[in-house]
């Protein structure tokens, strides 16, 4: 095959490979080379039907490509029913992952590079063996000439792991064929913090088993890459961490120490990194190890030659905590016990020294490929030829084989040939050959690589390049604005120096959601930066001027953050993230709490209306140790009251009850005792009772409850009386005064408008509003309304929407699938669930986690899949158990663990489950009474009848001492399963409590019921 044999333009990519070929290899032995050979007849014979081009097979893997999108998808689905309706030796099937994806591809010698290329090989990357996955693009090509019998079904947008941006992904399905699998291994089925790259990686396969082979010998939990700056460190170890995510169960992170300087800035980041909240006056060390010690996580360490100081901390993790796996970027060793070392080489370089070389020939070499690459990209008019291959060569042996020197002088052939490019290198050594002597010679190489750029410039380039360092990045709109506030920028106009910047490839030019956004490569913006701190006072004044803009900038979006542009607003400070950040950083160094302060207004309710609460807690810290530095004052001293009780809630919020946690609420209220102010007072209530409600106090909350209650009725407050309202409801109902805890719930929920609702300052936890519906729609159905039940529940469902809240999404969606699991909607029960961990895995939200793994569970296991339900519904128990967590919430997830264990047939382990739930729960809780009737109904079915007719009559009647009729259905229902005598009775206890519900009234528990009352038998669990 050669260039001019390709098929060019827009054409449709087919990857493919046996799934497990290596255990199918060790199955077969001999017979192995039949079947390989075998899988490439039927493979071909497709390709040879519609039409495909063969562009390269290795082992059991296939490259080709289609003209058109429909015969790729046509050829695909044949191929799956060809190797489906085979037979195989010993039965062994070969099943095949395929990846379809269209693109318009760059030709170079005889192959196809550039990005596209890279994506249909992460597609097929994606799948599982006998899938076939196709990209958005392919599906959006073929679907008006699908074949009959072939449908598409819409994945979701996925994160694939070249850690580019997501990609919409279709499962191509048809009569014949497999439709059940698992999820994609794609970036979003574990919890990372992997940052997108805006290219994919090229070579380093060899680094990349290399790494894989340490990671997988468990004896091996720290791998060193080093090397010089610029050589590839960096991205080499996030690809490593993206292939290795599907074997981390709890995680994979990358924490950046290019802005650190010591240990303790060393411990913080990867606390903020992996979701660990730290107080302030807690010492790191032992809260990060307490964190990360159960979890099986895998974590990136970049930059570690800015705190080699800290390598200790290093060996610490490690010893502390077992599951935890390191990668560690360096340009020297830490040299602690288990380091394994990779020293990063450069790319791989052909030798011009050998004269005559062929396109053919330098393609095999990796830097050649990287110019290559990057070539097409900035001038779509090259190709790689025989004729111009040796010239390739040179440029990139003079480079060193540097990945970012080879993406700077790539980029040059917008304006230069490659012959030009390669003279301009030869003119330019002694600068490309730079720097300190007594910096390793690659890292001098770096940097003269990077000065020749910058001594192309002008002078104002250089001083608008000097200007974007201190940018994440910019709109062009903040970088005017900044620059304006400069003497030293006073006479230029930044534009066509920006134009230039992004031609030159100094800066990106990269598409946001509202616009264009102006950023650098790290190691560009580092150079930068080192460029600008040599001039001490511009570059404080340039510091000031940014910080000031950024806070001008949240000042300005306050008064929509309380309007109906809130959405807009919080999606700007999104936007604006980085640089927020940046200004927040330059204030707490200088100690300036009044601009601080300002910037809070704006950071915390996006923090809060994200869910990040990491981040959030973080904030608050900054701030009370800034407070520390700076004069009291009785304002300050109210702030502080309210900044101490955020850190509480929002530790009880992420992480359940904790030493901690009480520790800082007798702070905040040492505080509050102090001041002595009613409004002071308000928010230390709220919390406490908060704080009662989830140890199960019910009297302390209730008092608390009642106390606010006077206080918003003497003050005429709604928002309070909102407060109250939400406190008392759920209190009255679990202290067993269902009726009154529903009004006050109901009327909690006519106050609350979600269109209107305002953020409290620095509250974090459950909105009132999805909070009072939520328990209202369980308490409603207990309490035998389920019409009302599935208003309330759809209620909770469109508040956390509305708001757009993940907290309280998580929140309102396990309730709402709990009803679902009690109405026997197990599909839509599995469905919620999952949605619940999704959104606590992206915000660290640990309760949240583990109790939508147990309903996840419970749902699987009703669904059919007993032993993958238990397994997930005991897992999730397990993970609860090592958070310190609310005891409020115990005795209902055992008793979902207990309904798992029951499903699976495991009936002995469901009631010594459930006898340690009732040993927790309140003895007249109307919840004790539907774990005693669950515990009965077990002891039914192990043949202990008399024993299970005593506690059904005493779960029916704490249930109807309380109104509880859902439970006082299933005890009944439960008592005509027995004896003559019990199902008599168990039927007279019915008929009045069936027809107490309207006639067209039906729920799970009711049909049961009136099958048992004429005479059937039915079961509900």
């Amino acid at each position: 095959m050669t260039a001019s044999t390709l098929p060019t333009g827009t054409i449709t990519f087919y990857f493919s490979d046996i799934e497990g070929s290596t255990r199918l290899l060790e199955a077969l032995g001999d017979r192995y080379p039949d079947v390989l050979e075998r899988h490439r007849a039927i493979v071909r014979g497709a390709f040879a039907r519609h039409g495909a081009v063969e562009v390269s097979t290795q082992g059991d893997s296939f490259f080709a490509v289609f003209a058109q999108a429909p015969l790729a998808v046509e050829a695909a689905v044949a191929i799956q029913r060809d190797l489906a309706a085979a037979s195989w030796p010993e039965g062994a099937p070969v099943r095949i992952r395929l990846g379809l994806h269209t693109g318009e591809p760059h030709v170079s010698a005889d192959d196809y590079v550039g990005l596209d290329v890279h994506r249909a090989a992460r597609v097929m990357a994606a799948g599982h063996g006998g899938q076939i996955v196709a990209s958005e693009a392919t599906c959006a090509l073929a679907r008006p000439a699908l074949a009959e019998g072939i449908r598409l079904r819409d994945l979701g947008e996925h994160r694939l792991k070249d850690l580019s941006a997501p990609e919409r992904l279709f499962g191509v399905t048809a009569d014949g064929l497999a439709t059940a699998f698992p999820p994609l291994r794609t970036l979003d089925r574990t919890p990372n913090n992997l940052p997108t790259q805006p290219s994919v990686l090229v070579g380093r396969t060899a680094e990349l088993q290399t790494i894989r082979r340490h990671l997988e010998a468990r004896a091996v939990r720290l791998v060193t890459l080093t090397g010089p700056g610029g050589i590839g460190k960096t991205r080499l170890a996030l690809q490593a961490a993206a292939d290795e995510v599907d074997h981390v169960e709890h995680g994979a992170f990358f924490v950046d120490f290019s802005s650190v300087q010591d240990a303790e800035g060393v411990l913080r980041e990867i606390a903020r990194a992996t979701g660990v909240a730290v107080p302030a006056g807690r010492d790191l060390r032992p809260a990060l190890a307490e964190h990360l010690a159960p979890l099986e996580l895998l974590v990136v360490l970049d930059n570690f030659e800015q705190v080699m100081d800290a390598a200790d901390v290093v060996a610490e993790l490690l010893r502390t905590c077992p599951r935890l796996r390191l990668i560690v970027t360096s340009r020297e060793a830490l040299r602690v016990r288990g380091e394994q070392l990779l020293p990063v080489a450069p790319l791989s370089l052909p030798d011009p020294a050998f004269g005559t070389l062929t396109a053919t020939g330098v393609t095999t070499y990796e830097a050649v490929r990287l110019f290559v690459e990057r070539a097409a990209e900035a001038n779509p008019e090259f190709v790689l030829t025989d004729e111009n291959a040796f010239v390739v060569a040179e440029i990139c042996a003079r480079l060193d084989g540097l990945p970012l020197a080879i993406e700077l002088a790539a980029a040059r052939l917008r304006l230069f040939s490659v012959e030009e490019l390669r003279d301009r290198l030869r003119s330019r050594l002694d600068v490309l050959r730079g720097g300190a002597r007594d910096l390793p010679e690659r890292q001098r190489t770096l940097r003269g690589t990077i000065e020749w750029s910058h001594d192309l410039l002008d002078e104002e380039e250089r001083s608008v390049f000097a200007l974007l360092s201190i940018f994440p990045s910019a709109t062009i709109d903040a970088v005017e604005a900044v620059a304006a506030d400069l003497a030293w920028l006073a006479d230029v106009d930044v534009i066509e120096p920006l134009e230039s910047l992004v031609a030159k490839s100094l800066v990106r030019s990269v598409a946001g959601g509202s616009g264009q956004r102006l950023s650098m490569l790290e190691t560009i913006r580092d150079y930068a930066t080192e460029r600008l701190d040599a001039d001490a006072a511009r570059a404080a004044s340039l510091r000031q001027a940014h910080a000031l803009h950024y806070a001008a900038l949240a000042s300005s979006r306050l008064a929509d953050l309380r309007s109906e542009g809130r959405s807009a607003a919080l999606d700007q400070l999104a936007a604006e993230l980085g640089n927020l950040t940046t200004a927040w950083r330059h204030f707490v160094g200088r100690v300036d709490l009044a601009h601080l302060n300002l910037l809070l207004d704006a950071l915390w309710p996006l923090h809060e209306a994200r869910g990040w609460y990491q981040g959030a807690l973080a904030l608050i810290n900054d701030l009370l140790d800034v407070m520390t530095k700076s004069p009291p004052d009785a304002a300050r001293a109210e702030e502080e009251i309210t900044l101490r009780l955020s850190v509480a809630r929002g530790l009880l919020a992420i992480s359940g009850y904790t030493g901690e946690v009480e520790r800082l609420y007798g702070e905040a209220i040492a505080l509050v005792d102090a001041a002595g102010a009613l409004p002071r007072r308000l928010p230390v209530l709220r919390s406490q009772a908060s704080f009662h409600l989830y140890r199960g106090e019910l009297d302390r909350t209730l008092g608390i409850g009642h106390q606010l209650m006077r206080l918003a009725e003497q003050e005429d407050d709604p928002g309070l009386r909102l407060e109250a309202h939400v406190i008392l409801g759920p209190s009255l109902a679990f202290a067993g005064q269902a009726r009154e805890g529903l009004m006050h719930l109901d009327r909690a929920i006519e106050l609350f408008d979600p269109e209107q609702y305002r953020s409290v300052p620095f509250r974090l936890g459950p909105n009132p509003g999805v909070a009072a519906a939520s328990i209202s729609a369980l308490l409603h159905f207990v309490f035998g309304d389920p019409r009302t039940a599935e208003r309330r529940a759809a209620t909770a469902l469109e508040f956390a929407a509305r708001l757009g809240h993940p907290y309280s999404l998580a929140y309102g969606t396990f309730h709402v699938a709990l009803l679902d699991l009690w109405q026997g909607r197990f599909d839509r029960a599995r469905a919620r669930a999952d949605e619940v961990v999704a959104v606590a895995s992206a915000h660290q939200y640990e309760i949240w986690s583990a109790i939508g793994h147990v309903l996840g569970g419970v749902a699987t296991a009703a669904l059919g899949d007993a032993p993958a339900g238990l397994a997930e519904a005991r897992r999730g128990v397990a993970m609860y158990r090592e958070i310190p967590t609310p005891p409020v919430f115990w005795p209902q997830l055992l008793g979902l663990r207990a309904t798992a264990e029951a499903l699976a047939g495991r009936l002995e382990d469901a009631i010594t489950t459930l006898v340690e739930a009732l040993t927790i729960a309140p003895e007249d809780a109307w919840d004790a009474s539907i774990l005693r009737a669950q515990r009965a109904d077990l002891l039914a079915s192990m043949g202990e009848t008399d024993e299970a007719e005593r506690q059904l009559l005493a779960a029916f009647e704490q249930a109807a001492a309380v109104g509880a009729r859902f439970v006082q259905l299933l005890a009944a229902t439960g008592l005509t399963r027995l004896s003559p005598a019990a199902s008599a009775h168990g039927r007279d206890l019915l008929v009045p409590l069936v027809a107490s519900y309207d006639a067209d009234v039906d729920t799970r528990a009711l049909a049961a019921a009136r099958a048992a009352i004429s005479g059937g038998t039915a079961h509900v669990r």
